[in-house]
């Protein structure tokens, strides 16, 4: 069964302003609505998927975005991140913590990394990593070296996908979900000779974080989106299931930046 890791939004709130989803909402989370978001989500995940949990800590509101704690790998390795922000470094030693109690390698990087935020896989096992606002091209070389395996970079260009699994999302079948606009020319030439089917959101699906889905098995736990690509996705034979997040979009996440896969 495949795992996950979550936490629960205890202590979550904008607290601080380091991406443009943040900037006009600060302090404006209902907490009790955030909690209630989230536990919908983590009731259907725990139905197809093992969620082990880390605790929440009251000085780290964005550590419910476990998908930024790091890169898992086989068998049991992390890539631990290195955020680029200060005001997300504490997250670093807790979530070390945890991996390490829980039997995991930690493997550490010099360069600003934010894990599954940034360095995605497809089902081929082919790596990508989105740079240009908070992951250091810098540390491709780094991450190859732990992989031992090539890992292609995708530009960002846009701010309100600051990272990479805001706009970029392999499909379990094969197909990728993503949002064109957010990478510069060169690397949406490099996704379209790389993936044979291609979903391109619209911008308005975008905003909605459409591309910050969980896929787990056959089934794709999304944002509410449109029903126009909702419809695409259960075309192509997936189970889709929207969530409502708006409390997380406050502070430019959603369902995937929720979900850590280990």
């Amino acid at each position: 069964m495949k795992q996950v890791l979550m936490c629960h939004p205890k202590y979550f709130n904008v607290k601080y302003d380091i991406n443009p989803w943040m900037t006009s909402n600060i302090n404006t989370v209902d907490n009790e609505l955030a909690i209630q978001q989230w536990n919908t989500l983590y009731a259907y995940l725990k139905s197809c998927s093992f969620v082990n949990k880390v605790e929440p800590v009251e000085d780290c509101p964005d550590m419910v975005f476990t998908a930024n704690a790091g890169f898992y790998f086989n068998p049991c390795n992390i890539i631990l991140s290195n955020f680029k922000h200060i005001q997300r470094k504490q997250e670093e030693i807790v979530f070390q913590d945890w991996f390490l109690k829980n039997h995991y390698v930690v493997h550490k990087v010099s360069h600003f990394f934010e894990g599954q935020g940034d360095l995605l896989m497809d089902t081929d096992n082919v790596c990508y990593l989105g740079t240009g606002f908070r992951t250091d091209i810098k540390v491709q070389p780094e991450i190859e070296n732990i992989l031992q395996s090539y890992v292609h970079v995708l530009k960002l260009v846009d701010p309100r996908w600051y990272h990479l699994d805001t706009c970029f999302c392999p499909l379990p079948n094969g197909e990728l979900l993503w949002y064109p606009n957010a990478f510069d020319e060169t690397s949406q030439q490099l996704v379209r000779d790389i993936f044979s089917v291609t979903i391109d959101v619209s911008e308005s699906d975008a905003l909605q974080f459409a591309c910050n889905s969980v896929c787990v098995l056959n089934n794709i736990f999304s944002p509410v989106i449109s029903s126009k690509l909702s419809d695409k996705l259960k075309s192509l034979g997936y189970n889709h299931i929207s969530v409502d997040l708006s409390e997380f979009l406050k502070s430019g996440g959603a369902a995937r930046c929720l979900v850590m896969n280990l």
